[in-house]
Parts: structure tokens; C-alpha cells; sequence
């Protein structure tokens, strides 16, 4: 009995570091920047695979003073409506914070994302500030959240 919880102890202890990497810093800030770089060139298929299915996404335009929550599926249909009206898209992604919590099962990112495109021969340009979940689900790391303040 002995040698088997010694056994499952060491490959408890084995496993985390993979979680561990898994959720780096490296791996998370990477994996941000693969988000908005598949949005900025139109790839729907990497961005449907990098949110998990039950991403939450919550959106507060400070100038409006409104706060929306939207579900995977309406967050990819605003990106595709943006996509579908806009040119000269341009993500730029700056000040990326990393934290690793919950025993390692979750990480954050914070960012600023400088957004602009034209829009009917307009430039739009929108700031944010971000915070975005990561979580390994079913042994791929995805993002679970998105929490944004606009300057809009």
C-alpha cells in the first residue's frame, strides 16, 4: 500500500509540470498574440479552436457606459460582421501581464489592444484594456474568458 500512494504521489507531482508548461508565460502571452493574429487575417477556424466552447466574453464600453456578456458563438459573429464591413484591420497587442493561479489550472493575461480598421472610408480606432482566462480543457489550452474595457 505503501509503494502504490508513493507511486500515485510521484506521478501526481510528474503530471503538474506539464500543466505548468502547458500555462507559461511564454505559452499563454503566445497563444494571445496567435488570437488576435488569426482575427487581424481573417481565420475563423484558428479562433473557433483557441475559444473554448463555454468562453465567456463580457464587453464595458466606458463611453457608453454598457456592458454586454456574449457567448462564443456571438462573439465570433461580431468579429465576422467587423470583418465583414471593415479593411486595413490592425491588432496591436502592448503591455501583456502574466499570472498562473489556481494551482496552476489558470492563467491570465492582461493587455492593452490597440484596435483599428476602416469602416464606410472611416478609421475607427478603439483602445482596450484586456484580460484574458486561459484554462487547459481536454489537454489544450484555450481561452475560458474575455474581459474587456473599451475606450468606445
Amino acid at each position: 500500500m505503501r509503494l502504490f500512494s508513493i507511486a500515485l504521489l510521484a506521478s501526481c507531482l510528474l503530471a503538474s509540470p506539464t500543466y505548468a508548461d502547458s500555462l507559461s508565460k511564454r505559452a499563454s502571452t503566445n497563444l494571445v498574440k496567435d488570437f488576435f493574429k488569426a482575427a487581424q487575417q481573417r481565420d475563423e477556424k484558428k479562433l473557433i479552436n483557441l475559444l473554448a466552447d463555454n468562453a465567456q466574453i463580457k464587453l464595458t464600453l466606458s463611453k457608453m457606459g454598457q456592458t454586454f456578456s456574449l457567448s462564443k458563438p456571438q462573439y465570433l459573429q461580431q468579429i465576422k460582421s467587423a470583418w465583414h464591413f471593415a479593411d486595413n484591420e490592425k491588432y496591436d497587442v502592448s503591455d501583456l501581464k502574466y499570472n498562473l493561479t489556481q494551482a496552476g489550472l489558470l492563467a491570465t493575461v492582461n493587455l492593452k489592444l490597440k484596435e483599428s480598421r476602416t469602416i464606410f472610408e472611416q478609421q475607427i480606432n478603439v483602445e482596450q484594456n484586456m484580460e484574458v482566462e486561459l484554462m487547459l480543457i481536454n489537454d489544450k489550452v484555450q481561452i475560458s474568458a474575455i474581459k474587456t474595457t473599451s475606450n468606445f
